[in-house]
């Protein structure tokens, strides 16, 4: 499953204070603006190789700007090659402009399914990492990877987006992907019948359910109470509060 090193260093990109200088480049607000005198920065040489310490305090430091071509053109090749560079490749595209979004998105429609149970975690932090761009062409796109004819093999990656997508999206797509959020909590109970899942079938749900609890709490502005570990009835019942609560059809 996800490290833990691969959770800190998204909540790093998630958390990360008001921009300074990094190398002598100046970054942007935390709303993603960048002054048009800002030049495009370039990757640290020993940005792949650093200690995680090293790298998360880094990040704490770094402000949203523009990556240069070349760093870009790293970075993608990084998501592509899985593991941990890929990860990181994604926290720091997290922290780019127009041409991250693009590159991130980009990897995420290759549809790449990862032979190794651990090799979906540059893809799912990729996709976190699209939180920040809350407009609705990424939503969009999010959501074709969760919920369209050709949805993403991965059913981590594809939880991921689809709770990404729920936030920029309203109406019959909020709740087609809000309904399939509730299809994963029923994954593995005896709701499961009724709700057969559309993904190839697997026993490690738990960070899966998580998520989408996560997701469809937040969408309808409750406390999650849901434990993948709780029994059946326990599950069934926060996943029937939260169509309820978002008014989806059965």
């Amino acid at each position: 499953m996800r490290s833990l090193h691969a959770c800190l260093i998204l909540f790093c990109a998630a958390c990360a204070g008001p921009a300074a200088e990094t190398d002598g480049l100046p970054g942007s607000d935390l709303g993603g603006t960048q002054e048009p005198f800002a030049p495009a920065r370039a990757l640290r040489d020993d940005w792949a190789r650093s200690s995680p310490w090293s790298f998360e305090q880094r990040l704490a430091e770094l402000g949203l700007a523009a990556w240069n071509p070349a760093a870009i053109t790293t970075l993608k090749t990084a998501l592509d090659g899985g593991e941990l560079k890929a990860v990181r490749a994604a926290v720091l595209l997290a922290h780019g402009a127009e041409n991250s979004r693009e590159t991130l998105l980009l990897r995420l429609e290759s549809r790449v399914l990862s032979p190794e149970r651990a090799g979906d975690a540059g893809d799912v932090v990729a996709a976190a990492a699209l939180a920040r761009w809350a407009d609705e062409k990424t939503s969009l796109r999010l959501a074709a990877l969760a919920v369209g004819e050709r949805p993403h093999p991965d059913l981590e990656v594809r939880v991921e987006c689809a709770a990404v997508a729920l936030n920029g999206q309203a109406g019959e797509e909020a709740s087609r992907l809000a309904r399939w959020l509730v299809r994963v909590l029923h994954a593995g109970t005896p709701a499961e019948a009724g709700d057969a899942p559309d993904w190839t079938p697997t026993t490690f749900l738990a960070w899966a359910k998580g998520r989408a609890a996560a997701a469809l709490a937040e969408r309808a502005g409750i406390p999650n109470r849901f434990c993948a570990d709780g029994s059946f009835a326990e599950q069934l019942e926060v996943a029937l509060e939260f169509s309820r609560r978002l008014h989806l059809a059965p």
